[in-house]
């Protein structure tokens, strides 16, 4: 459940990432305002549910994986029918939407990833989640010149509200002994998603 009383100011990298995803997808209004951060080992796991806490249910959902891969499922509305089983590598990016967004999902299990992509190795990709002849289906993404353009002012706007610490060379080297270590063995998950709808301005 949300509250007022316990809110702070979302993160604006993590909201630069989302944004950016977003209006490569055509979601032009999201606004990324909360996440949850699940921690996978070898033998956890994440029973079927569906996420309907957020006042905004129109609004994409973006579950970013970091880490050893997963398992992940996906079904409908209802729990009737058979979920859609995909391997979620590191740096891979789920966006549930449109009918997706209220469908049970869950993780059976981790297995052991056979690349290393959180060391920089390999490219990410991003899968959208939509309804297609009534049942989910799954896309790469794709970028165009104009879409890339756009998002990039997003992104020059984040570097310069950050000065010159956009980068810091200190914990660009922390966060690469983190990933080395933590990812290998583990798997992490995060979660944004927009909770109000346009113009709210608080939880009612």
């Amino acid at each position: 459940m949300y509250t007022e009383d316990f809110k702070c100011t979302f993160p604006s990298d993590l909201a630069t990432l989302t944004k950016y995803v977003s209006l490569v997808l055509g979601f032009q209004d999201f606004v990324a305002e909360a996440a949850i951060v699940n921690y996978y080992g070898m033998d956890s796991t994440l029973s079927g549910h569906q996420d309907r806490s957020e006042n905004y249910k129109d609004a994409p959902l973006f579950s970013i994986s970091f880490g050893q891969t997963a398992i992940f499922l996906i079904g409908d509305e209802t729990r009737a029918v058979d979920p859609l089983p995909i391997y979620l590598q590191s740096g891979d990016i789920v966006v549930m939407s449109g009918r997706s967004r209220l469908a049970y999902h869950g993780v059976p299990k981790i297995i052991k990833a056979k690349l290393t992509p959180w060391l920089g190795n390999i490219l990410p990709q991003v899968f959208t989640l939509d309804e297609g002849n009534g049942e989910p289906i799954t896309k790469k993404l794709k970028i165009t010149n104009s879409q890339r353009e756009k998002c990039c002012e997003i992104c020059d706007l984040a570097t310069e509200s950050n000065g010159n610490d956009f980068i810091d060379e200190n914990v660009t080297e922390r966060w690469d002994n983190f990933l080395d270590e933590y990812c290998s063995r583990c798997r992490i998950n995060l979660n944004v998603r927009q909770v109000l709808i346009p113009g709210q301005d608080k939880l009612e």
